[in-house]
């Protein structure tokens, strides 16, 4: 997950990722600074964009392939 730090719900992101934490499950959760709301879909070439969007689309993959995602 990822959320900005001037994000409208940022406090109740970052909860969310700690409570999903809390409950066993795998969660990144990482603080862009500056950005607004749908900053990738906004301003796709941004310097903060790219590496945000490029993990996106991994991240769900990466642990749905993991060897015991069955086990979850």
């Amino acid at each position: 997950m990822h959320a900005s730090d001037i994000e409208l719900f940022y406090d109740e992101d970052r909860d969310y990722a700690q409570r999903l934490e809390a409950a066993g499950v795998e969660v990144t959760f990482e603080t862009v600074a500056d950005a607004p709301h749908c900053f990738g879909a906004w301003a796709p070439e941004s310097e903060i964009s790219p590496p945000v969007t490029r993990a996106m689309p991994t991240s769900p993959r990466r642990l749905l392939s993991a060897p015991d995602s069955a086990a979850r």
